[in-house]
């Protein structure tokens, strides 16, 4: 039972592909919405704490490997917790970290980009 628990730990900001993989696990999935704007979401492994930061660092990854070097924007990005009880003595976290990646070399401004996904600019 505790290398069970030691591997949850372990990989707290898994980086699998959830679409491909099919994990129950942690990973991402992002899909294309338009030229140069992508949908990315990312889940953590099970886990006894919250992982803000793993789910941030898996986010910003993913938004980095589609964007490549001029970098991107954050758009509508929504961050939670899912506590699983399961019949454990104590509650395991999965932290998740869905939003929207705009890609600089886009070449929208903050209001295109916001329309392009049905969004409100701010």
């Amino acid at each position: 039972m505790y290398g069970v628990a030691a591997g949850f730990i372990a990989g707290c900001a898994a980086t699998g592909d959830i679409a491909s993989d099919g994990s129950l696990g942690g990973g991402h999935y992002e899909s294309k919405v338009a030229p140069g704007i992508y949908r990315i979401s990312v889940r953590t492994n099970l886990a006894l704490w919250t992982n803000r930061s793993g789910a941030r660092s898996a986010w910003s990854s993913r938004a980095e490997s589609l964007c490549g070097s001029l970098g991107f924007l954050e758009a509508d990005i929504v961050e939670d917790l899912h506590v699983h009880t399961g019949g454990f003595a104590v509650p395991w976290v999965i932290t998740t970290r869905s939003g929207y990646a705009v890609c600089r070399d886009a070449g929208l401004s903050e209001e295109e980009a916001m329309t392009s996904i049905g969004r409100r600019p701010k």
